[in-house]
Parts: structure tokens; C-alpha cells; sequence
């Protein structure tokens, strides 16, 4: 039997189905669970919220793939635009559709699940890489556990009790490093928030139980 060629899967999610197939000695087209979710790969960010879901899931879900393939239209039409990302490798495999809450309703959050596709428990991936916890883990990680309570009260100083964090975390970005005293710390607020603050979650703390709840919702 002669088995297709994988097309038009990117270099990046490749390699890692490749990494995974060599080391559990198994078929390339048998990851179990695919991530569908909204980011374009050919932008600057390649991938933001995909890339930090990786890294925080990896460790626990090695099986789980996290893929941006384009808007919240793209994802909520239907499978049409997930497919050609994937590939064949979905073969014997799942594909889950994940949009931001954002502002959306709980009428529309249940709209969303009827149609199969998990909204997350906040507005975007960058509340949850902000939350509380994980600046006070990236205090303890520094050594500087007696910051704790002064980078916390300025982070609420500028949300203001907003629980949209998105439009805050380059003013949180530059404060945390400022407090912190941080170097190599990332370029921008995206690279910090990924190489900096999505490995820090971890299976012990609440904010990854609420993610993982999310992700595992039926």
C-alpha cells in the first residue's frame, strides 16, 4: 500500500509529529488530539496562542497538538479550513475547535458548544499568562518573593478591574521587568508572555486545572 505524501503541513508542526513518531517508535498519522484554534501563522506572531498552549500542555499531553489556522469565522464555519492545515495526519486522530471568550455571550458560548467547538473559561490565552499566579511564580523563579506584592498591586493599578488583560500586557510587560529588574526577558510583550510566563504553568497550579478543564470539556 503506498501511503500519501503529508502536504501542507507547517515546518514547525512537522517536525514535532516527526520528533514524537521516532521517539514512541509509532506511525506519523497517529496523534491522537489536534487543537484547532484562532492565530495566522504567517503573521509576526507565528502562532502565539498555539505556541504557548504547546508549551504549557506538552509535558502532560504529549499527544496534543495546538495549531493557529486563522480567525474565529474560520473555526466556527466548520472543519472546511482545518483540514488542509492538518493534513492526513488526522487520521485516527481528533480535531477540537478552541475560540477566545471574548466578548461573547452565554447564550453564544453555548451556541458554540452545540456546534462542537470549547470557548475558553476567559476572554484570551494572554488572562490566563497574566493571571496572578503566574507573576507571583515568576517572582519566586527571580528569588524575589518580596516583590510579590508590589508587582501585583501595580498590575491591578493598570487592568483597573478590567478582565480583559489583552490590551494591558505591554504596560504589565515593561512594569514586571522594571520591578524585576529582568534582562533577556523578551524583545516584546509576546515573547515574554510565551518564553518567559507559559512555561511557568504548571500541573500543580489552579491556572492550568482551569485550562485543562477547558480543553478536556466533552
Amino acid at each position: 500500500m503506498i501511503r500519501k505524501q503529508i502536504k501542507n503541513v507547517p515546518a514547525s508542526v512537522r517536525q514535532k509529529l516527526l520528533n514524537i513518531s521516532r521517539k514512541d517508535n509509532r506511525p506519523f498519522n497517529e496523534l491522537i488530539q489536534y487543537y484547532a484554534m484562532e492565530g495566522n501563522p504567517t503573521e509576526a506572531d507565528k502562532g502565539f496562542d498555539a505556541k504557548c498552549y504547546n508549551t504549557i500542555f506538552e509535558k502532560k499531553y504529549p499527544d496534543t497538538l495546538f495549531i493557529s489556522i486563522g480567525g474565529c469565522e474560520d473555526i466556527e464555519n466548520s472543519t472546511q479550513n482545518i483540514i488542509p492545515v492538518i493534513g492526513v495526519i488526522t487520521k485516527g486522530g481528533q480535531i477540537a475547535r478552541l475560540v477566545d471568550q471574548d466578548d461573547n455571550t452565554p447564550q453564544e458560548v453555548e451556541t458554540n458548544r452545540n456546534k462542537g467547538i470549547i470557548t475558553l473559561s476567559r476572554r484570551n490565552i494572554e488572562s490566563y499568562l497574566l493571571d496572578d499566579e503566574v507573576l507571583v511564580a515568576l517572582c519566586k523563579k527571580e528569588n524575589q518573593e518580596n516583590k510579590i506584592d508590589q508587582l501585583l498591586s501595580t498590575k491591578k493599578g493598570i487592568i483597573n478591574n478590567n478582565d480583559d488583560l489583552k490590551p494591558f500586557a505591554g504596560q504589565i510587560y515593561n512594569e514586571v521587568k522594571k520591578i524585576l529588574n529582568l534582562t533577556q526577558a523578551g524583545s516584546n510583550h509576546k515573547a515574554f508572555m510565551r518564553d518567559i510566563l507559559s512555561p511557568l504553568i504548571t500541573e500543580d497550579m489552579t491556572i492550568y486545572k482551569e485550562l485543562e478543564n477547558v480543553i478536556n470539556q466533552p
